[in-house]
């Protein structure tokens, strides 16, 4: 199994319609299956979050957020941050070294990139495309990412919880705030 990481052989294909995606491991084709399905098996343990994940790793990931671990600590020296996984360790030293690995190949544009999460939200500036839907009936909103869904959610709450401290005034985003105070 291992060798195929080296190989780039991938027996295992999604059946899904218009998918095919390949895999190196059964595991990998599983765990895929489970973004078509939706299905998330593993739970979070603690009684006040009801948080589950399509894979035990990104549970366990999850877990560190309740525990507050952070073993991977940045090697550069003054730096002091540590991080929940070495993947976030690994895409936050490319800011100590100025590394750009993934480049936007728009003529023009010229951006590049520390993260293929935030290359890929770049490019759909370039394609439009909005994969993100809010689910609320009636609404439909589409977003590049899905940051920007999870805070626009908080429109259909009606809630406020950020409070300017000079005049009391409510909001429901902090960059809302944020402008409010300028």
């Amino acid at each position: 199994v291992h060798e195929r990481a080296h190989t780039g052989d991938r027996p295992y294909t999604c059946d899904f319609p218009s998918c095919g995606k390949a895999f190196a491991t059964g595991y990998g084709l599983k765990s895929h299956v489970r973004t078509h399905t939706g299905e998330k098996p593993y739970k979070c343990p603690e009684d006040v979050c009801s948080k589950a994940f399509k894979t035990s790793g990104d549970l366990q990931k999850h877990i560190r957020t309740h525990t507050g671990e952070r073993p991977f600590k940045c090697p550069f020296v003054g730096c002091g941050r540590s991080f929940t996984t070495s993947n976030i360790r690994k895409v936050h030293i490319r800011t100590h070294t100025g590394e750009r690995p993934y480049m936007c190949p728009e003529p023009n544009c010229g951006r590049g990139f520390t993260s293929a999460t935030n290359y890929k939200n770049h490019m759909r500036i370039h394609t439009g495309e909005k994969p993100y839907m809010c689910t609320v009936p009636g609404c439909g909103k589409r977003f590049t990412e899905y940051s920007s869904l999870y805070k626009h959610h908080v429109v259909h709450t009606h809630c406020k919880p950020y409070t300017c401290n000079s005049c009391g005034k409510t909001y429901r985003q902090t960059s809302t705030l944020a402008m409010h105070k300028r």
